[in-house]
């Protein structure tokens, strides 16, 4: 009979939010002014006008996207279930991102290069990276052994 060897990782804590900022101490309370909501639809707005080619949308679509980098008093569902002390940025909630990334990455203009390139980017895809990495099941080695 065939089983397959099974290990699991330890993940250390602080391994689910390496990348994520710890809140100031005296912010204790989370999401209160956290603007993704508004800013997540905003942006969507701005990337449905920017794909049909209206004036000046593309642009607006840049600015909404920058707007959505800080961190103001987000936290995400999975760090508030868990009461971790982090914060991440707006655009870390919204869930149309990899479609904002994909517009994005079709732009042509320098603000878009600007934006694509820009340090806070970089870092807000990087923590999101590692927050869906963290979250992914542990999944078996592919050895097998003979019993």
């Amino acid at each position: 009979m065939k089983r397959a060897l099974l290990i699991l990782l330890p993940i250390p804590f602080w391994a689910c939010f390496a990348l994520a900022k710890l809140a100031p101490p005296e912010m204790t309370t989370f999401n209160k002014t956290c603007p993704a909501p508004k800013i997540c639809a905003a942006i969507a707005t701005a990337l449905e006008k920017c794909n049909r080619g209206v004036n000046n949308s593309c642009d607006d679509f840049l600015e909404k996207l920058r707007s959505a980098f800080p961190e103001y008093d987000c936290q995400s569902a999975e760090d508030a279930k868990y009461k971790r002390p982090v914060i991440v940025p707006a655009l870390s909630l919204c869930p149309e991102r990899d479609e904002f990334y994909q517009l994005l990455s079709e732009l042509k203009s320098s603000k878009a290069r600007e934006v694509s390139k820009s340090e806070e980017l970089k870092n807000i895809r990087k923590e999101d990276a590692a927050a869906a990495q963290a979250l992914e099941p542990a999944k078996p080695l592919d050895k097998t052994t003979e019993h």
